[in-house]
């Protein structure tokens, strides 16, 4: 956490002090620290010590590390909960890039396990509205909890012309012809219409101006053209 967001502490002594306990005493005396520290906090930590935090930490004591990370969603889940209920809002959660959990070992003996835990959150949280994005279908229908009848699962298709033309335009592209070359070339995906932008400003930096032959045919051909504009970067630490 940075200093900025310990909104349920006062400022000065008691902030160093919360950082100073934590760090200098073993897990197992942690919440009898956290208790002596209630004593200057504000109302707001007070009153969630006294009605939740004190019996969670103190039932952490007895639990293994497995246990405590199987209990993460949940805890989690309470406090998001407990703020809808204090601001009286609507609360909406976007996952995006979802197969990436899959990236590294994919077996269908171990794919449910992999977001098991997004599933315990959805179903802490029914009143949430959950906006997951990837590039495949969710497959939870195949489990036994009836998720398919929670699941509304939609197709993403390209995107309008109106819409794509309106994009290279605030990206700056605005010769009609260069903008039917990369509107043809796209087929209206997001993914190559960013890199025909980054494209056509890489070809303005090298002192030449775009034609619309620089991104006519296919989507791979943009890729080509992005590799041999495009300059190595060099980061120095």
């Amino acid at each position: 956490m940075q200093r900025e967001e310990w909104s349920l502490l006062e400022e000065g002594a008691l902030v160093t002090g919360a950082v100073t306990t934590v760090a200098d005493i073993p897990f197992v005396d942690a919440p009898i620290k956290f208790a002596m520290l209630t004593v200057k906090a504000s109302r707001r930590l007070k009153e969630w010590w006294t009605k939740h935090g004190q019996q969670q930490l103190y039932d952490l004591e007895g639990m293994t590390p497995n246990d405590i990370q199987d209990r993460l969603p949940m805890f989690w889940a309470e406090d998001l909960k407990r703020f809808m209920r204090r601001k009286s809002r609507p609360v909406a959660l976007f996952l995006d890039t979802y197969e990436a959990l899959w990236e590294e070992g994919r077996t269908e003996a171990t794919f449910f396990g992999r977001d098991e835990w997004v599933r315990e959150l959805v179903a802490h949280l029914p009143e949430v509205l959950w906006v997951v994005a990837g590039r495949e279908k969710l497959r939870w229908g195949e489990l036994p909890d009836d998720w398919e009848d929670y699941l509304e699962q939609h197709l993403v298709g390209q995107l309008a012309r109106s819409d794509i033309r309106r994009f290279l335009a605030s990206c700056g592209i605005v010769e009609d012809e260069v903008q039917r070359s990369i509107v043809e070339g796209s087929a209206g995906v997001p993914f190559y219409l960013d890199l025909a932008a980054d494209t056509y400003l890489e070809i303005k930096r090298s002192r030449r101006e775009p034609v619309p032959e620089d991104f006519g045919g296919t989507q791979p051909k943009l890729l080509l053209i992005s590799s041999q504009t495009s300059k190595p970067q060099t980061l120095a630490v």
